[in-house]
């Protein structure tokens, strides 16, 4: 392990704006490639400005409804509605919806930007224990899984491996005040937070 270490050196901050700024991109271009995709097979040409609409399947709309409405506002089949939507990622889209007007856009942007930071955390705790090549090669694996397109969606799953793959980095490192609050933040993201 000690000779792991010292043969990959622990990676600094051009590492890790270099793991942000790649994942954002991949993000960018599965999200690019999908609409290039859906006109293609479909011949809707919907174009560019169709992305948000093409991404809210699933929960989305759920969570574009409490963005818009709240807790409270939220009404389906004229009963309020009262799933396990946890408040993180409505509270964080609701925020970045003050600069971006559009909700749909608003959650891809969080959802975006959280998958590339969780990668950052998730390349810094595996690149300190196993070493920048095994670092690297489990950021293309998570990238390329087959289920990942819903780390671009308006979803909590990038929100998560954010915060449990910070909270996880954290323990690592025994800075137990950082990993708790991120164990908290994981916790307000989804169920399976509390875990951690």
């Amino acid at each position: 392990n000690a000779l792991t270490r010292k043969a990959w050196p622990s990676s600094g901050p051009e590492t890790w704006i270099k793991v942000f700024a790649a994942a954002l991109l991949f993000r960018v271009a599965v999200g690019v490639g999908s609409v290039v995709l859906y006109d293609l097979l479909s011949g809707a040409g919907i174009g560019i400005e169709g992305l948000p609409q093409l991404w809210q399947r699933w929960d989305a709309p759920h969570y574009i409804h409490l963005v818009e409405l709240g807790y409270g506002g939220y009404i389906e089949d004229g009963r309020p509605l009262f799933l396990v939507f946890y408040p993180l990622y409505v509270w964080l889209t609701r925020g970045v919806a003050v600069l971006i007007p559009d909700t749909a856009l608003a959650g891809m942007a969080v959802s975006w930007i959280c998958f590339a930071w969780g990668s950052v955390y998730l390349y810094r705790l595996v690149a300190e224990e196993y070493g920048g090549g095994t670092a690297r090669r489990s950021l293309l694996l998570l990238w390329a899984f087959p289920f990942s397109f819903f780390f671009g969606g308006i979803m909590t799953e990038s929100l998560f491996l954010l915060t449990t793959a910070a909270g996880l980095y954290h323990i690592r490192r025994h800075q137990w005040g950082r990993a708790a609050a991120w164990g908290v933040l994981a916790a307000m993201t989804r169920m399976q937070g509390v875990l951690l």
